[in-house]
């Protein structure tokens, strides 16, 4: 998220005569830029990024914002902190100007399954979780246990199924 520097903010309180339109048209911004400078007044940080504060600051006469470029790590080839060993960065850093600079942490999460739902009636959510919990099992362990204890007559009625099918 960026920060909006606050000399930007006070210089473009100072420079508002009238209205917004009126002030993004006296800096050479289109009128719809209005709500922009708007965002910026009222110090709406994250809804403004670095370049937009940047034009801001040059058509209000202040000097740009400076960047520095920070290396990439040489196992993954991702701007962040330390030394990752090709497992992907663990902290990120968001690099505003050097008074303002932070980090912003990225926990490498676990990687879990792929999951899909189904939508069954809240009555038969109700009976299957209250026979879940009396064999005390999760989820996956007790639909796991009841396809396998059924397996034998689902394939049954699958393949009278496909018999029908087919002779029709």
């Amino acid at each position: 998220m960026h920060i909006i520097r606050p000399d930007t903010i006070q210089v473009l309180k100072e420079r508002k005569k009238g209205s917004l339109r009126r002030l993004a048209q006296d800096l050479g911004f289109p009128l719809s830029f209005a709500a922009t400078l708007s965002d910026v007044l009222c110090e709406r940080h994250g809804k403004v990024g670095l370049r937009t504060e940047n034009r801001i600051r040059v058509a209000l006469g202040l000097e740009p914002i400076g960047t520095y470029e920070i290396p990439a790590c040489p196992d993954c080839g991702a701007v962040h902190v330390g030394r990752c060993n090709g497992k992907g960065p663990s902290a990120q850093v968001v690099v505003i100007d050097p008074e303002h600079e932070r980090i912003v942490r990225k926990h490498a999460g676990k990687r879990r399954r792929r999951r899909a739902s189904i939508s069954v009636s809240v009555e038969l959510r109700d009976r299957l979780n209250q026979a879940r919990k009396a064999a005390g099992k999760s989820w996956e362990e007790f639909l796991e246990a009841l396809f396998t204890q059924s397996e034998g007559q689902i394939r049954r009625v699958i393949g009278r199924e496909q018999e029908q099918c087919e002779c029709s």
